[in-house]
């Protein structure tokens, strides 16, 4: 009774941490670039450039240099370089010098701010030391990381402690929320910049729901109890998922039964006879549907353009292509973003379901 109220404690805990997570739709999710660091100081630093096209010029700069107290900056002739190269790692007369700083904006009096973006990257050695040296030891410095860690000691090297400034991306959404705000802010600029913060936010989650499963040894004997029995609960919603899936396409097709789920190999099936057409519904990893296809060319030729051939064994030859929904497969290994729909909300899950269900439709002309 003891683990289990433990492990309901746990599961509560873990829930609130993953609010934010896996929001139902994100571009950098869907491209896999949410962790990437490159991408986000690419991102970051489009934003910032005056001469970027989001066509703003020097207004999300403006708000950067505000928000973080960046004085006598000149940002109407700021350039900024992404992965600013500054020479091979290297010493000279004591001072280390070199590498490749993350963001570097300058302006025409060679103002310089340096960010060392920070997601999942060890520290290097004498990495803040090195910006600073090869910059004249003129710029601000920042370091970005998700929870606005310090730097390691070896990462700082000589660097003195106030020449260099820890900010967190729970920060940087600060800033991104004044630059949306901006009247003059597009829609187009607006709807990339929401979708930058839920990936923010869905990282800044995932760091807190590691921080809470480490906390203790109570929390990790919980968490690795439960990794003990992933593979057993991942099969077992392959299997819920595709025995709602067949009731919900009996009750949304009106067929006369409730299509039965079989496993063949590692995959999930079930076959529908559907206005003269048989098709399978088959979980993999991703769901997909599988069309007998008959021999009238010119209806071959139609699902060519939407659907990949399939033929194995001497089977009749077919078609087949992934359920998508909002452009991005229904992921049940790997739990993307639309699997966790069907988890969390059902009902957004089903009404984007029968989209692609009706466009499946059109596709093979029933």
């Amino acid at each position: 009774m003891r683990k289990e109220t433990d492990l309901i404690n746990f599961f509560e805990e873990g829930t609130k941490i993953l609010r934010y997570s896996n929001p139902s739709f994100n571009i950098f999710e869907m491209l896999g670039q949410s962790a990437r660091e490159l991408t986000h100081s690419a991102f970051i630093a489009g934003l910032l450039n005056p001469k970027g096209n989001h066509g703003m010029g020097t207004g999300f700069l403006d708000l950067f240099l505000k928000r973080f107290n960046v004085p006598d900056f000149e940002p109407a002739s700021a350039e900024i370089i992404v992965e600013k190269d500054c020479g091979l790692e290297r010493e000279e007369g004591g001072r280390h010098l070199g590498g490749r700083i993350d963001i570097f904006i300058q302006d025409k009096n060679e103002n310089t701010i340096v960010i060392e973006n920070k997601i999942y990257a060890a520290d290097q050695d004498y990495q803040l030391e090195r910006y600073w040296n090869s910059t004249n030891r003129k710029a601000s410095v920042f370091y970005l990381t998700l929870d606005g860690r310090k730097p390691s000691r070896n990462s700082c090297g000589n660097i003195p402690d106030g020449f260099y400034n820890c900010i967190s991306y729970s920060e940087i959404k600060d800033w991104l929320k004044d630059c949306i705000n901006l009247k003059e802010c597009g829609s187009d600029v607006s709807f990339a910049i929401n979708h930058y913060m839920n990936t923010i936010d869905s990282l800044i989650s995932d760091l807190e729901l590691e921080k809470f499963i480490t906390k203790s040894f109570k929390n990790l004997r919980l968490a690795l109890a439960v990794a003990n029995h992933a593979d057993t609960i991942r099969e077992n919603i392959r299997e819920r998922f595709m025995n709602w899936f067949a009731e919900h396409l009996k009750e949304t097709w009106r067929l006369s039964d409730i299509p039965a789920v079989f496993s063949e190999k590692k995959e999930k099936i079930f076959t529908v006879d559907y206005a003269g057409e048989k098709l399978d519904f088959c979980l993999d990893h991703n769901i997909y549907v599988r069309l007998y296809k008959d021999k009238d060319a010119e209806k071959c030729l139609s699902l060519d353009r939407y659907w990949h051939p399939y033929s194995a064994n001497g089977s009749p030859y077919r078609a087949w292509k992934y359920l998508e929904i909002d452009g991005d497969t229904i992921n049940f290994y790997d739990f993307n973003a639309n699997a966790y729909l069907w988890l969390d909300k059902e009902t957004m899950f089903k009404e984007k379901l029968n989209l692609e269900l009706s466009q499946l439709l059109n596709e093979i002309n029933i």
